[in-house]
Parts: C-alpha cells; structure tokens; sequence
C-alpha cells in the first residue's frame, strides 16, 4: 500500500530505541510532592513511526504514553525542595550514580495547558539518555501539531493495538473488536468480522498486520455515506474505472484536465489494498483509502509555499494571546503555576501576561486582591528579545546567565522571522534576587524595567461581548482570552492560530494593513450547519466551528479558517477538547459560489476568494 509511505515513512527512530532501553520510570504531578506511578528496571520503547512511548516491567502490563499529549523535554536542572521528588533522587542515591542528572530523560505532558505532570526515565547508560533527548522533541512536535488525516488516526489506531498486549505479550480478539462500539453492529457482529481479519482469538503483536487491520474496517459498515458516493459514482458496478476517477478528482480539485490514462492508473495504484487488483479499476476499500488520505482533506498540509511571510513590520500580524496566563481556575481564590507559561509558549501564544505584586519575600506573580496562590518572580523570568548593557547585568544578578554577545540583534521590526527564531529558543533564567518595589503603580524598579517590553492598556467598552473574531475583524493585533476554559472562543482561537504552522504570528488580510481601511465587525452569519448557505465578507478571519456532543458536553471539536477549506468530498479530523488530535472525523461536500463583488476580496494568496 504505497499510499502509506507518506504516514509512516516521514520518521526515523534510533533503532536502539525501537528495540528498548533499560530504565526506571517516574511520575509526578505538577508540584512534584506525590509520585503516582514508579516502575523500576522497565524496558522502555519507542514505536517505529514514533507516535508512542512504551514501557514494561516483568508481571505488568504495557503502559503507553501517546506522544501528541507530551509538550516537552525539559532541559533544565531538576527540580529542588525538601518535598520534590523525593523518591527519584533517593533512587539516584542508591544507585551511587554519579552526575545522575546526565541519565535522567524528563518528560514534561498533559492534555491542554493547564493540566500536566512529569515523567522521569532514568537510563541504565548516558547514551541512552541522550538518544531520548535527541529524538523525542521532533516526535513531540509532529505527534502534537503535525497534519494529521483520518488515515493517520487509523494507522496511529493500528499501532496502539499492536501495543497494548496483556501481560503475556498476547492481544485479546475481542479488545480489538470492542475499540469499534458504539455504531449500529451488535459485539457479535464486531467480533465475527474481526474473526474473519484475523483468524484467531488471541493473537500475537505480529498476527495484526496493517492489511488485515484496514481489511476488517471495511467490512464493519462504518462508512455507509462514502459507499453511497462510491456506488453513485461508478452507477452500480463494483469497481471505479480510470476516466471516471479522473471526472471525480477533476471536481475535488476545481481544475479540468485533459484525461491521462496513465497518471490515473498511478493514482489507483498508489491507494490499492491488494496489488494484484490493478487492471481491475478502484475498489470501494481503495476508494475510502484516497477519502481518508491527505488528498480528500479538507485542510491541507502546510508547506513553504503556504505559510505567511515574516518580513512584515510585527503591527501587521494578529499575535497569540493569552490573559491571566498563570492561573490554572478561577480568578478568585485560584491556583497559579509556572508550568503554564511553558505550555502556553510551546502551544504557540506569543503574548502572556505577567501579573507582578511585592510579596512579602520579593516580587510574587498573582492575580491582585483575589487570593489565588502566589509564584515567586524570583525563581525564573522570561527575557525576550532584549539585551542588556554590562552594568545592568552586574546590577541584577552576577550569576544570572545572559545571552551571547555575538547574538543578532533581535529588535529590528522589519524581521519578524528574527522574532520566530528567538521565540523557538525561549529560556527561562534562574534569578537569585528578589526585587523590592516601592508603593505605586509607577515606582517599578527600574533595572526589573528595563528588561521588560511594556505595552499601554486600553479599556475597550463598546461590544456588548468580546468575541475574538469580531476584534479581529477590525485589525485588533492582540485578542487575549483566559485560557483556563476551553469553550468555543477559545477553540476558534486555536482555530486562527493552528495557521502558519502554529508559529503564534497569523499576517492580517492586506485591507487591515492599509491605515485608510473601515471596516464593520458585525457581519457574523453564525455557525453553520450542514445544507446551509454561508456568505462571507472577509474570508480570511471567518470561521466554521464544528463540535459533536453527547448528552452532557461537547466531545470533539475544531475551528478552521474559511479560505483554507478546499471544496469536494472532504474530511476534516477532529479535536479533544483542550486541542490534542483526536480519533473522529466527519465528512463534508464543500461547494462554493462566485459573486461579482468577490472578485474585490483577497484571499490567502492575494488572488480573488471564490464564495
């Protein structure tokens, strides 16, 4: 199945890693106090295509960790305290390991930004730990914000399975049968197809090929809509013939093109189950093979040719935000964590809120007169693309690490790709001093101010509501919304943000980077539903916003940015709820209409959007 090569053959993962490492896990919280699983002399894997981690101890069953709920692999010292990770460092103790830092992996996880705990591995050897080190960020990334269709959901499904085994290494038949619950077969109709795939009750990792996976989805009549466009399409024959391929591509695409017998018969080849079906056209498993490939998505893999350009003054970009960016709840007698601001950088918010009080033991970050918990400013700051002169580095703090003197200066607004750079290289620096500040709102300490970029506030009052997109509308660069709740302003924030390859920098349509453009906000028709007629006036910041609920609450969702949606027969994969990629998908027929007055309207590319 050469239409797979694109899935899983983007990855390269250390063959010693494949194969297993020595070592011991721990878990924790996001305070460090509790350790909530430990496993000692574990063989730690991670799959070939990179998309999980596993480890196993002798007697116990596989634990799996999904990669795309992973954020980071921290780098920094471990953490200190009386009370922080007690039972990770006495075990270094044990060992007699010296600098046991060096063989210590530690994984920073989480699904959304508020909610994380911390995995440590300690490696038999430094090798080891350092192959984890240097794999695991680009994993991370592509397992987290990289392009994902419903047939990487499906391949990603496979391999879980092959996984999870019980204790003996075996796969239970009806565990596989049982991931299908839920749609209108019965768990003896489940169970009788997944027999017919596989022959056997219990299996071994081995006996569940790709083949004979994606062979048994077939037969469980999950996709009845595409069947009907498949039969509707080849008019009641079993098979799809080249020209006709080429009269349905042609209207997915919005192109005519001369027929090429050839080029077809590539395409039919390249999504072919079985091979030695070739000369006898598309079969229906082919056909759903291509709807859930990234040829039927909906939103297409961003390349070069795709993303924004960063040359731009930095006032001509909308820019991630985020306020109250250290709380984990309420406003009111709430939690704060340092956690957040990592998650928030590394999710792509570009602006954060550092809400600064005097404390008792110096500057404290908080949210002012609501009794939410207090984190020392002490303990780290962010820099950004600031540098400071030699006397005001010996003012603040002799041991404070600085940036290199031969850095590029990052401070010129007509490169924003600078700023990207410098944002993908964020450190967070240890300080020894605190800071008393006088009373007064403008008796900040002048060298904590100096390493500070200010902006002024100014009180916004006439939307009866704030909803980003209506701000957007009318150029507003900075939409800063709590981001302690994921409801639909904050998913239609992903949504507008999940562009540009998540860097946290969308450019702004060309009319709100002209100082003469008006523009009212007020021209929202709504969410849409399906048969319904949606007309746009600024394509590039209107939305669709797709979720699926159950009785109680939204289950999966996502935002996507109008021009980015391609017409035809499209799937489009969904998100959790807190953001992560998810295993649903939905099928649409996308179809748009010109009007006169569009030909006026830039789209993406600065060519005319057609709605």
């Amino acid at each position: 199945m050469s239409v797979l090569s694109h899935v899983l053959d983007d990855v390269t993962v250390d063959d010693r890693l494949t194969q297993g490492v020595t070592a011991a896990v721990y878990e924790y919280g996001d305070k460090f106090e509790t350790v909530s699983h430990m496993h000692r002399n574990a063989i730690v894997r991670i799959d070939n295509y990179g998309w999980h981690m596993s480890w196993k101890c002798d007697g116990r069953v596989p634990q799996l960790l999904d990669l795309s709920t992973a954020w980071q692999v921290r780098k920094d010292e471990l953490p200190t305290g009386p009370d922080k990770i007690t039972e990770l460092r006495k075990f270094l103790t044990d060992q007699c390991f010296e600098n046991g830092d060096s063989r210590v992996v530690w994984l920073m996880i989480g699904t959304g930004v508020i909610s994380v705990t911390h995995i440590f591995l300690v490696c038999d050897d430094r090798d080891a730990a350092m192959m984890f080190r240097s794999q695991l960020p680009d994993l991370i990334k592509r397992a987290r914000f990289g392009h994902h269709t419903p047939l990487t959901v499906v391949l990603k499904k496979w391999r879980e399975v092959t996984l999870k085994t019980d204790v003996h290494g075996q796969i239970e038949l009806s565990w596989i049968a049982n991931l299908f619950k839920g749609g209108s077969m019965s768990d003896r109709q489940l169970l009788k197809c997944a027999f017919n795939a596989f022959g056997k009750l219990i299996l071994s990792p081995d006996d569940v090929t790709l083949t004979k996976f994606i062979s048994m989805i077939y037969t469980l009549d999950l996709f009845p809509r595409i069947k009907t466009i498949f039969d509707s399409i080849c008019g009641g024959t079993s098979s799809m013939t080249p020209q006709k391929l080429h009269d349905f591509l042609d209207k997915q695409r919005d192109t005519c093109t001369g027929y090429d017998d050839k080029s077809m018969k590539l395409i039919m080849r390249k999504y072919q189950i079985e091979e030695q079906q070739s000369d006898l056209g598309m079969s229906f498993g082919d056909f759903l093979l291509l709807l859930l490939s990234e040829e039927a998505a909906m939103v297409a893999s961003e390349g070069a040719k795709d993303t924004d350009s960063m040359t731009h003054p930095l006032s001509s970009y909308f820019i991630n935000s985020s306020h109250n960016s250290y709380l984990t709840g309420r406003q009111i007698l709430g939690d704060s964590s340092s956690d957040i601001y990592r998650t928030l950088l590394l999710s792509g918010v570009r602006c954060i809120e550092i809400d600064a009080w005097n404390g008792k033991d110096g500057v404290v970050v908080t949210h002012g007169h609501a009794y939410c918990r207090k984190i020392p400013l002490k303990r780290k700051i962010l820099l950004k693309w600031k540098k400071l002169t030699p006397e005001k580095e010996q003012q603040l703090n002799s041991d404070m690490e600085m940036p290199d003197e031969s850095e590029e200066d990052l401070n010129d607004p007509n490169d924003l790709t600078k700023l990207i750079n410098s944002a993908s290289r964020f450190q967070l620096w240890r300080r020894a001093a605190s800071y008393k500040w006088k009373k007064g709102p403008s008796e900040i300490h002048h060298d904590l101010s100096a390493i500070v970029n200010y902006c002024q506030t100014v009180s916004f009052k006439s939307f009866e509501e704030s909803k980003g997109n209506e701000f957007w509308c009318i150029g507003s660069q900075l939409v800063a919304l709590n981001i302690q709740t994921n409801d639909k302003f904050n998913q239609l924030n992903r949504g507008m943000f999940e562009k540009n390859k998540y860097s946290g920098y969308v450019l702004k349509p060309e009319y709100l980077q002209r100082p003469d453009t008006f523009i009212n906000p007020f021209t929202a028709t709504g969410t849409p539903i399906f048969n319904y007629k949606v007309t746009v006036v600024i394509p590039k910041i209107s939305f669709i916003h797709f979720s699926l609920r159950d009785s109680k609450s939204v289950t999966t969702q996502r935002s996507i940015s109008l021009n980015r949606m391609k017409i035809g027969y499209r799937h489009l994969t969904l998100f959790t709820p807190t953001g992560e990629p998810s295993s649903s998908s939905i099928l649409l027929n996308i179809t748009l209409n010109m009007t006169s007055e569009d030909h006026n309207k830039e789209g993406s590319n600065g060519t005319p959007w057609k709605k």
